[in-house]
């Protein structure tokens, strides 16, 4: 691998890198505030369809975030192998 494409991985990974622990840093986030929002199953914060409706659309999209996640670490390991396949074939 020539030394710019190199740099480009290196780059790339460190990148994805990033948008993982954002992420998860998001998720994170969104799971404390709806926690404080809605407290346990037995809160009397907010009841009946309204929150079962909400907590379904709330766990899709924590779904959502971690297929987001999986994608980027998944993109990541193949930077990674790709990179030292190259390295394998040029010593």
């Amino acid at each position: 691998m020539a030394l710019k494409e190199d740099d480009a991985a290196d780059w790339l990974e460190r990148q994805l890198t990033v948008l993982i622990d954002k992420l998860e840093g998001l998720a994170r986030l969104r799971s404390d505030q709806c926690n404080a929002l809605l407290g346990d199953e037995k809160s009397h914060n907010w009841q009946g369809t309204r929150r079962q409706i909400f907590q379904s659309k709330f766990n899709t999209q924590q779904k959502e975030l971690r297929g987001l996640k999986q994608v980027a670490a998944s993109l990541r390991t193949s930077v990674a192998n790709a990179r030292e396949q190259d390295r394998k074939e040029h010593e």
